[in-house]
């Protein structure tokens, strides 16, 4: 996969030594047949370059799981997030979406149970008072619900509070976030993010949502009491393929590096502009 330039620690400022205490800290962690942690990786960089990314301990955390993979993806989880709003924030620069807008100029329901006064901005710093997680989200995910159904709920939720009051973290926002950038872009948000964001960067072991990523490479996570053994969890194929815009996106630690480093560099990576 294509990455940053590799470099010793030494070559870009850093203390070998204390990088070995963090390697040796999560060696620790992941040790043994119950492990504190199942496994993991640590990647650093400084100016533009970074130390080889170290993989420490298994591939899932159930007993007997095979050794982490050089190549695993790591479900991102909530890093997902600031991808989904980078989506947005192109659609900003092209003057499509305004962040000063109500979101019922691009969502017209939205403004159900008195949301009509949410901004664009709101949903981005989590000040909107969108819940984190619609009511029937475990439901919804036993049965398999689709994306659509998601968003479905999340337009019609009702607000904890009137938006900009307060502060409350919500996924859910996130979500709604998705389908702006859905129906402004005519694309589905994971192709939008692939075409507008992943291709440029040269992101190709990067996808929301597993399909067409090679699933042996796919790392399991622990999941909640609730999830253990169903067909919805995390580590199930449907929640893997699901492509959740506010925590499903699965990356290479080499892969997601060339995204950060892109935001260090003011939008720009390789002589491609992805934000300006």
């Amino acid at each position: 996969m294509p990455g940053l330039p590799v470099a010793r620690p030494s070559e870009i400022g850093l203390d070998e030594e204390r990088l070995n205490l963090a390697y040796d800290k999560l060696r620790k962690w992941t040790a043994g047949d119950s492990p504190d942690v199942p496994g993991g990786a640590i990647l650093v960089g400084r100016h533009g370059k970074i130390v080889a990314p170290q993989f420490f301990g298994r591939q899932g955390p159930e007993a007997g799981a095979e050794p982490i993979r050089r190549d695993g993806l790591f479900l991102l989880a909530s890093i997902s997030k600031p991808v989904t709003y980078l989506g947005a924030m192109k659609l900003v620069e092209r003057g499509e979406l305004n962040l000063s807008d109500r979101v019922t100029r691009y969502i017209p329901e939205f403004a159900a149970h008195h949301k009509e006064d949410t901004l664009v901005l709101h949903l981005f710093t989590h000040t909107s008072g969108m819940p984190d997680m619609v009511p029937d989200n475990a439901a919804m995910r036993q049965k398999h619900a689709p994306l659509k159904d998601f968003i479905r709920e999340a337009i019609n939720a009702q607000p904890l509070f009137p938006p900009g009051t307060s502060y409350s973290y919500q996924s859910m926002g996130t979500l709604v976030v998705a389908e702006l950038i859905q129906r402004i872009s005519g694309m589905s948000i994971r192709d939008f993010l692939r075409k507008e964001i992943l291709d440029p960067l040269q992101m190709h072991s990067t996808a929301l949502g597993s399909t067409g990523l090679s699933r042996e490479r796919l790392i399991r996570v622990e999941v909640p009491e609730y999830q253990t053994g169903s067909n919805f969890g995390w580590n199930s194929r449907y929640w893997q393929e699901f492509g959740a815009p506010w925590g499903g996106m699965f990356s290479a630690p080499e892969d997601f590096a060339r995204l950060c480093q892109m935001l260090l560099q003011q939008g720009t990576l390789d002589g491609t502009r992805i934000l300006s």
